[in-house]
């Protein structure tokens, strides 16, 4: 006899108390690879909204998928602090 395993879905945004108008998704750079900010438009926006203080949290379901290069990368977490998380754990 086969085991059953329960999959539970993540809870959703208003599960967790979050406003829709509180949310905005990035994801103007999908299918691009993270190798270099140089042509990703959702990168360079998301680093200028930090860089304003316009950006409160930032979660990825993997970092990596943000940045792979260095040179795009500290600066990022430089001007974020704390505020970026992945599935893994907060930076």
């Amino acid at each position: 006899m086969e085991s059953a395993t329960a999959i539970r879905a993540s809870p959703t945004r208003h599960e967790l108390g979050w406003h829709e108008a509180a949310i905005d998704v990035i994801d103007a750079d999908l299918d691009i690879s993270g190798s270099s900010a140089a042509q990703r438009r959702g990168f360079k926006e998301l680093v200028g909204r930090v860089g304003h203080k316009d950006v409160g949290l930032i979660l990825s379901i993997d970092v990596t998928r943000l940045a792979r290069n260095y040179l795009d990368w500290y600066p990022l977490l430089e001007i974020c602090g704390r505020r970026v998380s992945d599935s893994s754990a907060a930076c």
